[in-house]
């Protein structure tokens, strides 16, 4: 019998090499786009470091200049100079109104026999209000400064972008600047309002990353300004969160004409109001929390259920909307799409390379984290590498011990974020118990489930206890064996499929549908349903 390939076949199986060759080329190419498009996102990473380290200093100089001016203002020579430097203005002024005013062309006026003609009275300097541009009086608008008329006309050509009586805007205050390392809720449920076809106004006080002057376009439909947006537009939901005394700042005068422009304020009660998480400013908030009632705001929102709760106690009238983080799936999918050991974030290396199944956190590393709880686990696991990534909260951090299985990596930038957590095995929550844990609703949670990751959280997290795919310890013990569990399931296809169908259920397009709905209800004098 002939062993000779048949004519038919030979092709094939001359073609199979060749094949072969274009796969392992195609799977290199792969990995080095990877690798490329990784070092891209590392060094945009370091220019923001940089950038915000030059930005933090801007703001120390900033602080310091303005106590010199402060001590220069109270002085009495400089009180002086101001009086002379205002009788001047006047007189300056008045010189070359008339100036203009001779200038004109206008026809020579003959006076009636036996009158005279009387000079015209000139507008006190005080009266005058500079504007850019001409304002309809349909139109008029009060603002804070001379630049914010400026952008008058700007403001204007952006909202002309919807129909008026089909114009939906969302303005979120200042709250943080849009160009941070660590991207937040803030952030995300700008562009998800965006999405649910809002123009949306994102006032940034340009304190670390951004330099906003005007108006930005960073995302269809989203803009940063450094202007007052709130006093700017009409019919607007406007954003206060209750992280940041802005309310209180406002008092009522500004939160007045805020709704004389028939603009809604929303309340966003996001985080239990604590000492340990809102340092030095708690007694601000908890003053502006006090103002919270039916007089002062037109919708509450909580991001918790128990925050949702304490809203509704102070709010007869006002309805609440339950709203807690979400996710972007899309910004782990793309990451997932691809053979993980494709890219390795240098700062990963030794971890991977140590072999041992990876238990990760990202977030902050503040003080509310369960420090104790993370020590005594790591020296019971030595078998498990810990890595932590996060900016560090009050030199929080140094209560974390060092040790050879743990991994504390600092901040890592939200582009590049997908690339780290990657290598994850099992995600942890280790909250110390207490009224932040039990009231915290951890963006992160969302973000571990996009990844397909299984979560282990301390106890009494109610908003992660909400799941029952989320598994809980109540100490370093019960996390270690939790820990077994999750690295279980991190090796079940179902499972993975199950977290990863989790986080689409939580999206922030669909908390940005929930409040849209809300809006709507307020508008229309409706109850909101959850």
């Amino acid at each position: 019998m002939s062993t000779d390939t048949p004519a038919s076949l030979q092709p094939q199986r001359d073609a199979a090499p060749a094949m072969q060759d274009s796969d392992a080329a195609l799977l290199q190419a792969r990995r080095d786009v990877l690798s490329y498009k990784y070092e891209v996102d590392r060094l945009y990473t370091e220019y923001q470091r940089v950038h915000g380290a030059y930005a933090h200093s801007s703001v120390e100089l900033l602080a310091q200049y303005n106590k010199v001016v402060d001590e220069l203002g109270r002085s009495r020579l400089w009180q002086l100079f101001t009086k002379i430097a205002k009788v001047w203005s006047r007189i300056r002024y008045k010189r070359e109104y008339t100036d203009v005013i001779r200038s004109i062309p206008l026809p020579r006026v003959v006076p009636p026999a036996g009158s005279r003609l009387r000079r015209p009275e000139l507008p006190d300097i005080g009266a005058i209000e500079y504007r850019a541009h001409p304002v309809p009086a349909e139109k008029t608008w009060e603002a804070t400064s001379f630049l914010s008329h400026t952008y008058y006309n700007k403001i204007e050509t952006i909202l002309a972008r919807q129909p008026e009586g089909q114009r939906r805007v969302f303005v979120q205050s200042a709250i943080i600047d849009w160009f941070v390392p660590l991207f937040q809720r803030p952030q995300h449920m700008a562009l998800a309002m965006a999405r649910q076809g809002y123009l949306v106004f994102y006032v940034t006080a340009n304190m670390l990353g951004d330099r906003a002057k005007g108006f930005h376009e960073v995302a269809p439909n989203v803009f940063i300004t450094n202007q007052p947006a709130h006093l700017m537009v009409d019919d607007a939901l406007v954003s206060c969160y209750s992280t940041v005394a802005t309310l209180l700042s406002w008092q009522a005068d500004v939160a007045r004409k805020v709704r004389a422009r028939n603009n809604k304020l929303l309340y966003e009660y996001i985080d239990h109001i604590d000492p340990e998480i809102s340092f030095h400013t708690t007694g601000q908030l908890a003053r502006q929390f006090a103002l919270v009632d039916d007089e002062h705001i037109d919708l509450g929102l909580a991001s918790a259920a128990t925050l949702r709760e304490e809203l509704r106690a102070k709010l007869n009238t006002v309805p609440v909307t339950y709203v807690p983080n979400g996710v972007d799936t899309y910004h782990y999918d793309e990451v997932l799409r691809h053979d993980r050991r494709a890219t390795v974030p240098p700062d990963m290396r030794d971890v991977v390379e140590a072999g041992r199944p990876i238990v990760g956190y990202f977030g902050a590393m503040a003080p509310w984290l369960w420090y104790e709880a993370m020590n005594e686990l790591a020296k019971q696991r030595p078998d498990l590498s810990f890595v932590y990534i996060g900016p560090d909260y009050l030199d929080a951090a140094r209560k974390l011990e060092s040790l050879s299985n743990v991994y504390a990596l600092g901040a890592v930038d939200y582009a590049v974020l997908p690339y780290f957590a990657q290598h994850f095995d099992v995600a942890i929550i280790p909250f110390k118990q207490g009224e932040i844990a039990r009231t915290t609703s951890p963006l992160k949670l969302f973000e571990y489930f996009a990844l397909g990751l299984p979560v282990v959280v301390t106890q009494g997290m109610e908003e992660c206890e909400q799941f029952p795919e989320v598994l809980t310890a109540g100490s370093a013990e019960a996390y270690s064996v939790a820990i077994d569990e999750a690295l279980s399931r991190s090796r079940d296809p179902e499972w993975i499929e199950r977290f990863r169908a989790l986080a689409e259920e939580n999206t922030w397009d669909k908390r940005a549908q929930v409040l849209s709905a809300a809006h709507d209800a307020v508008l229309e004098n409706k109850s909101v349903s959850n």
